[in-house]
């Protein structure tokens, strides 16, 4: 590299997974009422194995307003890297295990439509890097919940305006990265609590699509108490042939 020679200490390894996915999606006769499940069997050779599943029941109360829910469980391994680096690598990292919880409105109009959702999931034995002791480990706890609000327009003829917004709220409960202690964060670190998206499209020639957007993320937490990124607002304007 351009700091010399490095001799790497990591040694060749592999991990094998094999899995096994079923779904089945139900539509009653007058397609007011919709059901998705699946289930996926997981059999990996360092962690055994483990299944996850998803169930998404749907309603179509009129022709513009439609309800809807998801749960769905996770599981993910750790990378090669992070069990095996001779920098940083912890051969102890145990899989994150995750329950997601979902529940919202669809509302279609003529010239618009829009999404509001509320969620909740659950993590155990999250996956992330100790900023104190310079490795990888698992997160005990961690919980998250918040609302999402989506929205596309068509006021007029080859304009489209599209926005969306979160609003998240989170705890960890976990060894600190700011000390060594054992501690609760009413945060999550590097998640911002607000998030606002904003695009503006129009068609101007057949082959000339001219927009427009903004981003805003207000402060996150980082590794340490005194570090916040500050709030900050991103425009881009983007002329492009198609």
């Amino acid at each position: 590299s351009d700091f010399g020679p490095f001799s790497s200490t990591f040694n060749d390894t592999s991990i094998r997974q094999e899995s096994l996915y079923a779904s089945v999606i139900y539509n009653d006769e007058k397609k007011k009422f919709n059901i998705e499940a699946g289930g996926r069997i997981n059999v990996n050779s360092r962690y055994g194995s483990n299944y996850t599943y998803t169930f998404n029941p749907s309603y179509v109360i009129n022709e513009k307003l439609q309800v809807f829910g998801s749960i769905a469980t996770g599981f993910k391994t750790p990378s090669l890297y992070q069990l095996y680096a001779s920098f940083g690598g912890n051969n102890r990292l145990q899989p994150e295990e995750s329950i997601n919880y979902e529940t919202g409105l669809s509302y279609r109009g003529k010239k618009h439509r829009q999404r509001l959702v509320y969620f909740y999931r659950k993590v155990n034995n999250g996956l992330d890097f100790d900023y104190v002791n310079y490795k990888y480990y698992n997160i005990p706890n961690q919980k998250a919940s918040g609302l999402e609000y989506e929205i596309s327009w068509q006021p007029i003829k080859n304009l489209d305006v599209n926005a969306n917004a979160s609003w998240l709220k989170g705890k960890e409960f976990v060894q600190s990265r700011i000390t060594t202690n054992d501690t609760a964060y009413s945060y999550l670190l590097r998640r911002p609590k607000y998030h606002i998206n904003i695009q503006a499209g129009y068609r101007l020639l057949h082959n000339w699509y001219l927009s427009i957007s903004a981003k805003y993320v207000s402060r996150s937490e980082e590794h340490t108490s005194e570090l916040q990124s500050p709030c900050n607002l991103v425009c881009r304007l983007l002329l492009e042939k198609k």
